[in-house]
């Protein structure tokens, strides 16, 4: 019959899951991410996805050390979400200060506007919408990273008091 594994071994393997597919996740989007940026020239989203790609390397950078018995590889787990987060919630403030909606509105084609003017949107309404709808989707956006950023530090945070105790040999009897 085999014995149960201890409850520190089932949060280890967790944890290096859930780190081995947030970190891979992460790269690789952000990865291919900077790649369409830099075909784009579009230096913001260079920096917004080199930021990224870093934050999925760190994650997975700790996630080899914990797996090697390091224990100083979970700070690294914290550090990647909290990074994550502030890179995401730094590029939604830096677009929702230039939002810019007559420049949207001029991207869209005269017979789009004719439709919304027929309707009986006016510019100024038109505008407005834009900024309600970019505002609506940048506040999503920080609301969706504090969720998910937010959740895996929790449990990150949570379960790696629980390695520590695992991982960390009992101390030497003096006598």
């Amino acid at each position: 019959m085999l014995n149960p594994p201890l409850p520190s071994q089932s949060v280890i393997r967790k944890v290096l899951a859930v780190s081995l597919v947030n970190g891979w996740s992460i790269t690789i989007v952000a990865g291919l991410s900077l790649l369409v940026t830099l075909a784009l020239g579009d230096g913001l989203g260079i920096v917004v996805s080199l930021l990224v790609t870093g934050a999925g390397v760190v994650e997975l950078r700790g996630r080899h050390w914990l797996k090697g018995g390091d224990t100083g590889g979970g700070r690294w787990l914290l550090a990647a979400q909290l990074g994550l987060m502030a890179v995401i919630y730094c590029y939604c403030l830096w677009q929702l200060r230039h939002v810019d909606p007559p420049g949207a509105l001029s991207s869209l084609p005269a017979e789009q506007l004719k439709i919304f003017e027929s309707i009986g949107y006016t510019k100024a309404a038109l505008e407005k919408s834009v900024t309600v709808a970019m505002v609506a989707i940048y506040a999503g956006v920080m609301l969706a990273s504090l969720l998910h950023q937010g959740g895996l530090y929790y449990f990150y945070r949570r379960s790696l008091a629980k390695i520590d105790q695992a991982l960390v040999p009992p101390p030497i009897p003096t006598e």
